[in-house]
């Protein structure tokens, strides 16, 4: 749902590859995107889009929940 974060412990999360392994991508932080695990399968699915944007990497939630797909970076952990 747009607006509703994942509140995962940063300790869990899992690093999603933006290039596989397979293609030839590389394990660096820049590389990479935090994801829980049920936002990974969620990628890896096609359900939600990962984009990099000034380095960043933001989510883009399927055109039901967001028709204008604008990316959308998880702020819940964020300092205030």
């Amino acid at each position: 749902m747009p607006g509703a974060w994942c509140t995962v412990e940063p300790a869990l999360l899992e690093f999603h590859h933006f290039k596989p392994w397979s293609k030839g991508g590389h394990t660096r932080l820049q590389d990479c995107c935090p994801l829980c695990s049920t936002h990974h399968v969620m990628v890896h699915s096609g359900y939600l889009r990962l984009v990099k944007i000034k380095g960043l990497p933001y989510v883009i939630l399927p055109r039901h929940q967001d028709p204008e797909q604008q990316p959308r970076r998880n702020s819940y952990f964020a300092r205030t």
